[in-house]
C-alpha cells in the first residue's frame, strides 16, 4: 500500500513535471533527468521483489521428493548415501525417508511434521506426538540452510555426522 501511494503522489507527479519542463524547454537533459525518478522506483520495485521472494519459503515449496546433495561433500560417501537414501515430505504434513537400493525402496520410515508459525518462511520440526522407534536420520528435526531461491536441509546423524537433503528427483548414475 505504501508503495504505491508513493508512487501515485511522489514518483508519477515528478516525472510527469519533469517530462513536461524538457518537452517545454526542448531539452533532452530535463527530459532524461525526468524519466530517471520512475527508473529508479521500478528498480526500487524489482529489488523489492526479488529480495522478498529470496527470502520467503512457502509451505508448498518444501512438499516434494528430496535426494541427497553430493555437491556438497563430493566422494564415495555422499555417492552411497545418494544411492541409499530418498526422501519425500507430503502434503498430509509427513515426512517419508526411504532407504534404497538404487531405484528399488527396501523400507520406508514415516514421521509426522507440523509447520512452526511464522510469517518470514514455511520451518517444520517433527511432531513428538508418537514416540515410534525411527532412523537414525531422521531422529532430529534438521536445519533449513538458503542460498538465494535454492534451500537445503541438514539432517545430524550419529552414523554419518551431516547428511544434506536436496529437492530433486533420483537419477541413476551411469557407470
Amino acid at each position: 500500500m505504501g508503495v504505491s501511494l508513493l508512487f501515485v503522489f511522489v514518483v508519477l507527479p515528478l516525472t510527469i513535471l519533469l517530462l513536461l519542463v524538457g518537452i517545454y524547454r526542448k531539452s533532452r537533459k530535463i527530459t532524461l533527468i525526468g524519466c530517471l525518478p520512475f527508473f529508479l522506483f521500478c528498480c526500487l520495485l524489482g529489488w523489492v521483489y526479488v529480495d522478498s521472494y529470496m527470502h520467503r519459503l512457502h509451505k508448498r515449496e518444501v512438499y516434494g521428493t528430496y535426494v541427497v546433495d553430493r555437491s556438497q561433500f563430493p566422494g564415495r560417501q555422499s555417492n552411497w548415501q545418494y544411492h541409499h537414501f530418498r526422501m519425500e515430505i507430503g502434503r498430509d504434513d509427513t515426512l517419508r525417508l526411504y532407504l534404497t537400493e538404487q531405484d528399488k525402496i527396501i523400507r520406508t520410515y514415516k514421521r509426522p511434521i507440523r509447520f512452526v508459525p511464522m510469517r518470514v518462511q514455511a520451518l517444520w520440526q517433527f511432531d513428538d506426538s508418537d514416540a515410534l522407534p525411527t532412523h537414525h536420520l531422521i531422529a532430529e528435526t534438521p536445519t533449513l540452510y538458503r542460498k538465494g531461491w535454492k534451500f537445503y536441509y541438514v539432517f545430524n546423524s550419529v552414523r554419518f555426522r551431516n547428511v544434506f537433503f536436496k529437492k530433486g528427483t533420483y537419477k541413476k548414475d551411469r557407470f
